[in-house]
């Protein structure tokens, strides 16, 4: 992946002719935050919804899981604009966002160490191997059945996540069964 991000970063300035968003905090995507830092209060759970449709079909999820366990932080990522403007939209201030990472070693370190999540979720299919393994290597549960989607019908159900915030052993003090 470190041969390509050159590669990667021409092509999110080539789409942010069409919308801006795409070359704004380019340096969060190589985990380079600055002085910011994440308030630590309570265990986070970061949840990785790429754009517009898997974050709409998370947020009723989201909703339950903040409803039921208020002791928790949610860290939601996107890789597009679109589907930040809609983490805005419909939870605002009640979680924290930030872009994903590249999938380079040095990113996922430093992304890691800036948010230190005890959950990953990933909704959809996406393998990010450099993720998997800086998240292993921490110890913090990134199981794939925490964020299975489902489409059924007109409908889309969200299964898994809130149920791992309360069975998931690094939530719940126990230890982690890592990806």
């Amino acid at each position: 992946m470190r041969l390509l991000v050159p590669v990667v970063v021409l092509r999110l300035l080539w789409r942010s002719r069409d919308h801006a968003g795409y070359r704004s905090h380019i340096r969060r995507r190589f985990g380079w935050y600055g002085h910011d830092r994440p308030e630590h209060a309570g265990q986070r759970i970061w949840i990785h919804a790429v754009s517009v449709g898997e974050t709409l079909a998370v947020i009723p999820l989201i909703e339950r899981l903040l409803a039921e366990r208020p002791d928790l932080r949610v860290l939601i990522t996107s890789t597009t604009p679109t589907g930040a403007d809609q983490v805005q939209q419909k939870l605002g201030n009640s979680v924290d966002w930030d872009w994903a990472p590249f999938d380079t070693p040095g990113a996922v370190k430093r992304f890691f160490d800036h948010w230190h999540p005890a959950l990953s979720a990933f909704v959809e299919t996406e393998i990010w191997p450099n993720i998997l393994t800086q998240a292993a290597a921490r110890g913090a549960d990134c199981s794939s059945e925490c964020a299975h989607v489902c489409a059924l019908g007109a409908g889309v159900r969200a299964i898994g996540i809130a149920d791992a915030a309360h069975t998931c052993p690094v939530l719940s003090g126990g230890s982690a069964a890592p990806c």
